[in-house]
């Protein structure tokens, strides 16, 4: 399968009336968590989604709410290493001590490094978890000084 770059794209500045309702839904929920989104048809059909979309939806509107330029692309379930350490913020050369040291999995397609979209998202998370969790140690340690 050929490696697909994007899809679709549509880039998108949100006008000052969409930014203002989506400062004043992002007010309103402050730090909690969004649980699920719920959205209602023109025929009237309620559809609530699940926790992970429902978090990307918050996460867009946070993003209007703070006028950023929202971009759609869709990404291939099998990237590249170049793809994969871009969508890491890391160098390719990084990610790939990361592969050798089996913190990413990936595959070989000839002499080539595959990696699953599902695999980048997976240590993404982890490492922003581990970076939350030392976050913490750190305010933490720092409490008992005060």
């Amino acid at each position: 399968m050929a490696p697909v770059r994007t899809l679709a794209s549509h880039d998108v500045t949100p006008d000052p009336i969409v930014r203002d309702e989506a400062a004043d839904i992002v007010g309103r929920a402050r730090d909690r968590d969004v649980v699920d989104v719920s959205v209602t048809l023109d025929d009237g059909t309620c559809m609530t989604m699940p926790a992970h979309l429902a978090t990307f939806v918050m996460n867009t509107i946070r993003a209007t709410a703070n006028g950023s330029a929202l971009v759609t692309v869709s990404v291939p379930e099998e990237l590249t290493t170049t793809t994969a350490a871009k969508e890491l913020g890391i160098s390719r050369p990084t990610l790939m001590k990361l592969i050798r040291a089996g913190e990413v999995a990936s595959t070989k397609v000839g002499s080539h490094t595959r990696l699953r979209r599902r695999d980048v998202v997976e240590f993404r998370e982890r490492r922003d978890a581990e970076r939350r969790a030392a976050a913490r140690e750190v305010r933490t340690a720092g409490e008992a000084f005060e």
